[in-house]
């Protein structure tokens, strides 16, 4: 199953141009299941938390995919619009890329 949404995932990418092999279509798969999940929880958190919630599940989820922190922060720092105030959001993502490698080698084991 998991491996169906990753390949339906990653052609997905690939038609729309997305560059990278595993790491764009990580993003592009996570972005609309955060989308998804601030839809259901859109009366207990206010609208102003889903930029940060978008970027922190993409960050948790290339991280622990990948195992490699630190550039998946660089990546969504430098791949984000410049509209987007990352400042305000680079403390929440450094903490979900770490908790996602750190959560995928717990259940890894």
């Amino acid at each position: 199953q998991i491996g169906c949404v990753k390949f339906l995932s990653i052609a997905l990418a690939c038609a729309g141009k997305f560059p990278g092999g595993i790491i764009f279509p990580l993003f592009f798969a996570a972005a609309p299941i955060a989308h998804a999940a601030l839809a259901l929880l859109s009366s207990f958190l206010p609208a102003s938390v889903s930029p940060v919630a978008v970027m922190s599940l993409m960050a948790a989820t290339q991280a622990s995919v990948t195992r490699t922190p630190l550039a998946t922060i660089f990546m969504l720092a430098l791949s984000s619009s410049s509209a987007t105030e990352v400042s305000k959001m680079l403390p929440a993502v450094i903490l979900s890329s770490y908790i996602g490698v750190w959560l995928s080698r717990y259940l890894s084991k």
